[in-house]
């Protein structure tokens, strides 16, 4: 939490096709059945790349070698503040499973768009950002490792 604003990480972890990687939220957990990118809450003293690091190696069971800040999107509850804080996955190691229970799925741009559910100015932004992660890279290789276009 950061005053009342509770900042939220989460990984855009993108395959070789392209597609991006979600979560179903798990029946236990508030606003269950939705699809999310993965990741959690930062703990308090932790920085957003170690919550990141930690939120993903719970949930899927990799470890994030390098990650990049790539969206931060503040959004407003009835009862509380969030600062969803987005980043790109660049190189991850181990084999990415659902360790908490949740429903995995690799959709495309305009599924991932739809299925968050992003206010329409909102999605157009982070689409045409998609959009330019899509256009000046080649996609994750096995190993998750990402290289750039020449």
């Amino acid at each position: 939490m950061e005053g009342n604003r509770m900042h939220v990480v989460m990984g855009l972890i993108i395959n070789k096709e392209g597609l991006i990687l979600v979560a179903q939220r798990a029946e236990h957990q508030p606003q269950a059945g939705t699809w999310e990118l993965p990741g959690g809450k930062v703990e308090s003293g932790e920085t957003a790349l170690a919550g990141l690091q930690r939120e993903l190696t719970e949930e899927l069971g990799i470890q994030v070698i390098q990650a990049t800040p790539w969206i931060k999107i503040p959004y407003h509850y009835t009862t509380h503040d969030v600062l969803y804080d987005v980043w790109l996955i660049e190189q991850l190691s181990g084999k990415i499973r659902g360790l908490e229970g949740q429903g995995l799925k690799w959709v495309n741009r305009n599924e991932f768009l739809s299925l968050l559910g992003f206010p329409d100015n909102e999605a157009d932004k982070v689409g045409d950002m998609l959009n330019g992660i899509l256009k000046n890279r080649t996609l994750c290789d096995d190993d998750a490792n990402f290289h750039l276009n020449d």
